[in-house]
């Protein structure tokens, strides 16, 4: 798995959420996806969500469900299927950094 880019990023009153979409997923999750999508698949819509805390300056990876769901796919009516999945150490220092570039800290 491989940071591709920031898709977006939210402020929520003294949060950061960002929209990470990653690349190169292992190939269980992307047969997971294909059933989910059928013909409407697209390896563009893989992504990690991380949180960024204003007050404690705290970076963390965050999922919708439970915490060893950090990995999401994006069906093709727009919604997030979380997958079990924790993102590596060194992916998750990587994206850190990222996010802190892009915050500009």
């Amino acid at each position: 798995m491989k940071f591709e880019q920031i898709e977006h990023y939210d402020y929520f009153d003294g949060d950061v959420v960002f929209w990470v979409m990653v690349k190169d997923i292992e190939n269980k999750y992307v047969e997971l996806a294909k059933e989910i999508d059928k013909e409407n698949y697209s390896d563009e819509c893989f992504g990690i969500c991380i949180n960024y805390d204003e007050e404690t300056e705290k970076i963390e990876i965050v999922s919708d469900k439970s915490e060893d769901e950090q990995l999401y796919y994006i069906d093709n009516n727009g919604y997030k299927h979380w997958f079990e999945c924790i993102v590596p150490d060194c992916l998750k220092s990587e994206l850190k950094e990222i996010c802190k570039k892009e915050l500009g800290i």
